[in-house]
């Protein structure tokens, strides 16, 4: 989760909440692709390599989700955030009644699940945020690294 939210510092000091946003489309997909090719393994040596990076990339999605959840409502900061972690549940417990069904195999059911996150990573390319919400991330990220935009997140002070 810490790498998520690192690479969405990083992608917001280039790009405000839009990196933020871009960054996180591209963790979903990676997990997506990654959990297809997963469940494609016949191979176990294989098939361990690529599910460390699936749950790499879900753990960064989580960091990433998390980096633009501050930026959705401050005033219901909890409230969102509380929503957000809730959906994650949600759709733990919707691919365990997939499992459920003995008309699908586990490949086949990791490869609907693989195809569900890219159709669902889509979904991020159409958040937008208001210019003033925009201007205020763009205000905090400068305090946040105080001032020097240049230095970047992860400059060690």
């Amino acid at each position: 989760r810490t790498l998520g939210g690192v690479f969405s510092d990083l992608f917001a000091k280039q790009g405000g909440l839009k990196g933020r946003v871009r960054w996180l489309f591209i963790a979903l997909v990676c997990e997506g692709i990654a959990l297809i090719a997963f469940s494609q393994m016949h191979v176990l040596s294989l098939a361990i390599g690529i599910m460390l990076v699936f749950s790499l990339f879900v753990q960064m999605a989580e960091g990433a989700t998390f980096g633009v959840v501050p930026f959705i409502n401050k005033k219901a900061l909890g409230a969102v955030a509380g929503i957000v972690g809730a959906g994650g549940n949600v759709g733990a417990v919707s691919a365990a009644f997939l499992f459920r069904s003995e008309s699908l195999g586990y490949q086949q059911g990791l490869f609907y699940l693989g195809i569900t996150v890219l159709v669902l990573a889509s979904c991020v390319l159409v958040v937008r945020f208001s210019d003033a919400t925009e201007a205020e991330e763009a205000t905090a990220y400068r305090d946040a690294v105080g001032g020097d935009t240049s230095a970047g997140a992860l400059s060690l002070r």
